[in-house]
This record gives C-alpha cells, sequence and structure tokens, in this order.
C-alpha cells in the first residue's frame, strides 16, 4: 500500500516539477486533460469491466456493493452539502472541491490497495465500486453540478437546454464505455486477444496520468499556503475522517458480505479523486483548492489508511 502511495506522490511531483520548468504547458495540460478524460478512463472503464470473472456469492456481492455504493454517494453529497452550510463555508468552496470532498480515489489507490488486502476478489468488488458507480455519479450528477455553478451555464432551463445535458451524459464516453464494459461481461467475448492488450495498456496509463496532470496543477499555488489554508484541513477532515466514521457505523451492521462491507468501507476511506479537477478546469473554474485538497487528503491518507484497514481486519471475517 505505501508504495503505491510513494508512486502516486511522485507522479504528482513529477507533473508539478514538469510544469514549474514550463514543459508542461498550460495548452499541454487541458490536452493531457481530455485525453484522459475522453479516452483513456474510458478504455480502463471497458477493460476493467469486460475482464471481470464472477461466482455466484460474488454476484451477489457485486450487486450490493453497486447497490449500496450508490447510496453511499448520495449520503457524501448531503453531508458535504450541509457540513459547509453549517460551517457557513458554503461561498468559499468551489464546486470542484466540493466534489473533491465526496469522491475517492477507487482507481490508481483503490484497485491495488484491494488487491492486496483482499485479493481478486475484492478488486472485482473494487471495479464495482470504483468504475461503476464513480463514473455514474460523476457523468450525471458531479458533470451536472459542475456546469450549472459554471458563470457560463447559468442560464434559465428550457426543454431544449435539458435535452442537450441529458443527452450530453447519454453520450459522454465513460457512460459509454460502462455500458460497453457490461456488454463485454454479459455476451462473454474475449478480451485475451490484440485488443484487450490494446485496453490494458491505456488503462495502465490512466491513473499516473491523472496523476502528473494534478502535480502541473498545483504548481500555480504554493505548498506552504496550502498548509495554513484552515478550510484545506476542514475539508480533509471531512473528507478522511468525518465521511468514513460515519459510513463505517452504517455498513459494519447491514446483513451483507464481510467483503462486500470491507470494499464498501475502504471506497470512502481513500483520498480525493482527481476528475472533479479535470473536469473543472475544463468548464474553466477555480481548482486551485480542489488541487490542494487532493494533495493534502493524499499525503495524510499514509496515515489513515493502515488505521482503517487495521479495524476491518479485526472486526470481520476476512
Amino acid at each position: 500500500m505505501y508504495t503505491q502511495l510513494l508512486i502516486l506522490f511522485a507522479l504528482i511531483f513529477t507533473g508539478y516539477a514538469l510544469a514549474k520548468i514550463e514543459i508542461l504547458t498550460e495548452p499541454v495540460t487541458l490536452g493531457i486533460n481530455k485525453m484522459i478524460v475522453f479516452f483513456a478512463f474510458p478504455c480502463l472503464i471497458v477493460y476493467k469491466l469486460g475482464t471481470m470473472q464472477l461466482d455466484e456469492a460474488l454476484k451477489e456481492d457485486f450487486l450490493m456493493v453497486f447497490l449500496l455504493g450508490g447510496a453511499s454517494y448520495i449520503i457524501f453529497t448531503v453531508i458535504a452539502h450541509v457540513y459547509y452550510r453549517l460551517r457557513g463555508l458554503t461561498d468559499k468552496v468551489s464546486a470542484p472541491m466540493m466534489l473533491c470532498t465526496c469522491l475517492s480515489n477507487n482507481g490508481f489507490i483503490g484497485y491495488p490497495v484491494a488487491l492486496a488486502f483482499l485479493g481478486d476478489k475484492g478488486l472485482i468488488l473494487m471495479v464495482a465500486h470504483g468504475a461503476l458507480v464513480f463514473n455514474l455519479y460523476v457523468y450525471t450528477y458531479a458533470i451536472s453540478y459542475l456546469r450549472n455553478s459554471a458563470r457560463d451555464y447559468k442560464l434559465p432551463m428550457t426543454p431544449g437546454r435539458l435535452l442537450t445535458q441529458v443527452m450530453s451524459i447519454v453520450l459522454n464516453p465513460n457512460i459509454i464505455a460502462v455500458a460497453l464494459g457490461m456488454l463485454i461481461f454479459a455476451t462473454g467475448f474475449s478480451l485475451d486477444n490484440v485488443v484487450g492488450d490494446y485496453l490494458s495498456i491505456i488503462s495502465d496509463m490512466a491513473s499516473p496520468l491523472a496523476m502528473i496532470y494534478v502535480g502541473a496543477m498545483l504548481a500555480g499555488s504554493k505548498f506552504t499556503d496550502m498548509f495554513k489554508d484552515k478550510l484545506i484541513w476542514e475539508a480533509t477532515f471531512v473528507k478522511l475522517i468525518l465521511i468514513p466514521a460515519l459510513f463505517f457505523l452504517m455498513v459494519l451492521w447491514l446483513p451483507i458480505g464481510d467483503m462486500a462491507k470491507a470494499i464498501l468501507i475502504l471506497g470512502v476511506s481513500f483520498p480525493s479523486a482527481a476528475i472533479p479537477i479535470m473536469l473543472g478546469q475544463q468548464l474553466g473554474q477555480d481548482t486551485r483548492q480542489a488541487g490542494q485538497l487532493l494533495f493534502l487528503s493524499t499525503l495524510l491518507s499514509m496515515g489513515t489508511l493502515p488505521v482503517v484497514m487495521e479495524l476491518l481486519t479485526r472486526l470481520l471475517s476476512l
């Protein structure tokens, strides 16, 4: 686990350094952003879903993780909005930062941690959480929330504009990738061929490129300012402590398999995801705070994740 976190930080600092010496300029990073969101991530989703192998017990756990994972994102969203509103911080928190509070890095960190902690079955269940639920949330609610909070999108809703928004969600490459991946899985189409090899190679690029991109975005801000910003610390507390603790208490007593419980709890305990920053930049939003939240939550997760995993080991039959 620590190896993966160290690699993640190395990639972030790589992007930071390349941006500082102007190898990664703003147009280049925007191009990387679009390549990841509209091409690399869809390839990853198709490959992960298309190569799943499920037995009957695992199918039941997979369904539970999918359904309860979806419910969990609704809970995270409500908690985040209520928390910031009660604290009187709503106007100070950008839309990308709000979403970074709700969304976890279930890909680059989640997949290897699930594999190391729970084996192949754990990885498959993390795919349900990190590929299916995550992307359905991102490319339905999250992208609509970002668009509605962007200045250019604050227009009266009309039937035509509503249809445009719905079609932009349905035709999003990531939603199409989810449908295609599930179709490949359901039909038993083999990816043990050149197509699968191609998708696998692109999939391996997606998360590292995302971390390099985030590092490039952080190059415009000072780390010392981040550590002095009480709002960033508070958001990190909500992300790594408050939300996981509340969800832990909810899930622990549910009549579902212990491995499904472990994945659901792990899925909310990882640091912030990079995708709200990428989408926010495409819409011209301020992503500085979201980038700082991602960095600080990832740094502190090196201490919080082992605690979560130890609790899961002690309380569940894994």
